[in-house]
């Protein structure tokens, strides 16, 4: 239950604000050429509603389906936020590494497999689009530690060889 209101809260400040804010700003716009534009030759703006509708509910639309698939497949989204982005053609079969529940874990509890090269690439963080080290220094920036601590940089494991 507590990942549905998870969702719910990520579904309103990723899709539902956003299409709030974009009405707000369409509505001024269209009531701006309702009143200077078309009100002085007495035509009808029911039009010009309905597209701002149209386009606002397409937004929303398409920013829930973006909502739904990181709450679905939380491994897209972990794989994409803190190891590379985009995901590799040779990464298969990705998933998850845990039974828990992780849409909303501030980390990559994934598994996969890939060829020993990719592998190494993403270990030697060469791979392009690679985030790793940019992760590490932001939870750095954030725990307050000693910047000298490396503890957080990956490393292979005998199951990822």
């Amino acid at each position: 239950m507590i990942y549905l209101l998870g969702l719910l809260i990520r579904w309103i400040g990723h899709a539902l604000i956003p299409a709030l804010m974009l009405l707000a700003l369409g509505a001024p716009v269209l009531l701006g050429v309702w009143w200077f534009l078309l009100r002085p030759r007495h035509l009808s703006v029911w039009r010009w509603w309905l597209a701002l509708g149209l386009v606002v509910l397409s937004f929303a639309g398409w920013r829930t389906w973006e909502v739904w698939q990181d709450f679905s497949h939380p491994e897209l989204q972990m794989f994409r936020t803190f190891v590379a982005d985009p995901i590799p053609r040779d990464v298969r079969e990705l998933a998850p590494a845990t039974s828990a529940p992780v849409m909303f874990h501030d980390g990559a509890y994934i598994s996969f497999h890939a060829s020993q090269e990719l592998v190494q690439r993403i270990v030697n963080h060469s791979l392009p689009g690679s985030k790793t080290l940019a992760v590490v220094a932001q939870m750095k920036r954030r725990s307050g530690r000693d910047p000298s601590n490396r503890s957080l940089l990956p490393r292979p494991t005998a199951r990822a060889i």
